[in-house]
């Protein structure tokens, strides 16, 4: 009789063969992978929102090879990361990150489906203040016409905007753009927006 094939579950520091009819116990120990706590940024870093903060995190493993190193916030994945060669450190590009406080860690993965997680690194990220990149166009329109208003900003999400004509509020208009149509002498006048957000 041919005996029942071996089950393989994984435990903590190795994989455990049990015996069966006419096999063996067999255990094969490995490593877990190692991921140092993430050198960039620096703990306690406080960087803007407008920045793109560079995460970088060292792994290996004597009897593996790490496969992915994924990075976190709060908790939260922001990504995997990505290395020029097998011997540099895993790096990621956060772009815009949010306003508020962070704690940063790295997830190592190894070949064999092991894991280990970083220490904490924590940053500080503060919110951009809008800043108006275009500004909307003089227009001059015949009567019956249509008019659209435009403004592009920058600044921590989420912006509101806010259009004025002379100075006034005008009801509901509150996008990045404003239509006018059909426009009549009465619509003549000094158009503008508010942009803001919660930083200014």
């Amino acid at each position: 009789t041919v005996p029942p094939g071996p089950v393989v579950t994984p435990q903590p520091e190795s994989y455990v063969y049990p015996a069966g009819a006419g096999c063996r116990d067999i255990e094969v120990a490995y490593t877990l992978p190692r991921v140092s706590g993430l050198p960039e940024p620096v703990n306690g870093a406080i960087v803007s929102a407008g920045d793109t903060v560079r995460l970088v995190a060292e792994a290996s493993d004597p009897d593996s090879s790490v496969e992915s190193v994924e990075f976190f916030t709060n908790g939260e994945s922001l990504g995997m990361g990505v290395r020029v060669s097998d011997t540099s450190p895993f790096q990621l590009l956060w772009r815009w990150p949010t306003p508020g406080s962070h704690r940063l860690t790295a997830k190592a993965t190894d070949g064999e489906g092991a894991s280990a997680v970083s220490g904490e690194v924590q940053i500080t990220v503060r919110g951009v203040a809008p800043t108006i990149t275009q500004p909307p166009a003089d227009q001059a329109r015949f009567v019956g016409q249509s008019v659209t208003f435009s403004v592009t900003a920058t600044g921590s999400p989420p912006l509101t905007y806010q259009w004025e004509k002379n100075a006034v509020p005008l009801a509901g208009a509150r996008s990045a753009s404003l239509d006018l149509a059909g426009v009549q002498p009465a619509d003549a006048g000094y158009y503008r927006v508010i942009v803001a957000n919660a930083f200014g």
